[in-house]
């Protein structure tokens, strides 16, 4: 495959929506219908927000050129992507 850039978007937009989803109507039921929210709900409130950020580097660094071939590249826009999707990661 030469060209990626398209998949990679297609599965952040496919988990990120997925993600809202289900923590979305746990935190529903948990607070609206148990009024139960315990420890757990905050961890995973506080996860799907460091998840959006891992995202969010992902479409960034797309936007730099991952996913293409590096012979599409221009040597900045090559550097900008890694260096984008490294930093968030480690």
């Amino acid at each position: 495959m030469r060209d990626a850039h398209a998949l990679i978007l297609g599965f952040n937009l496919a988990f990120f929506i997925l993600t809202y989803a289900t923590v979305s109507l746990r935190i529903y039921v948990k607070a609206r219908i148990l009024r139960n929210l315990g420890p757990d709900d905050y961890v995973m409130l506080a996860t799907l927000f460091f998840y959006t950020g891992v995202l969010t580097s992902q479409v960034i660094a797309v936007s730099h050129g991952e996913g293409l071939h590096i012979d599409q590249l221009t040597t900045a826009d090559a550097q900008t992507a890694l260096t984008v999707s490294f930093d968030i990661s480690t």
